[in-house]
């Protein structure tokens, strides 16, 4: 039996999403989205048609760009046997400048790794309950 220390590859993906919502909280929902997002990214919003592409992307998430908080963390997730994709799931909160609460919601994430193994979604869904 051999031993590795290769980090667990789901943990690396919960974490990717960890390190997705820290950035939006520092440094801003776009910049953070558009990091994170493969070229070919959807998202998925209620009231909206589908979000494709970066640049649509970039102009979809311009309005909330400092104005908005949204905080969320991953509670599961899983990963293919081939550990090249996988999705991450959980809950969200989503304030205004002022801390009013805006929406709150649960959302999932299907992940791929680019072809230098960084994590990167590929279709964001996230639902207001």
């Amino acid at each position: 039996m051999s031993c590795s220390n290769s980090p667990d590859p789901l943990e690396t993906l919960l974490q990717a999403d960890r390190d997705f919502a820290k950035m939006g909280s520092s440094i801003g929902l776009k910049e953070a989205f558009l990091y994170y997002a493969a070229p070919e990214a959807i998202l998925l919003r209620n009231g909206s048609k589908p979000i494709q592409g970066k640049e649509s992307l970039g102009s979809f998430l311009e309005p909330m760009n400092g104005g908005f908080k949204l905080e969320w963390e991953p509670e599961s997730g899983t990963i293919a046997s081939s550990e090249d994709l996988g999705y991450t799931m959980g809950n969200f909160v989503l304030r205004d400048s002022s801390n009013k609460l805006l929406s709150k919601g649960s959302y999932l994430s299907i992940w791929k790794k680019d072809p230098v193994g960084e994590w990167k979604w590929v279709v964001d869904v996230g639902i207001n309950h």
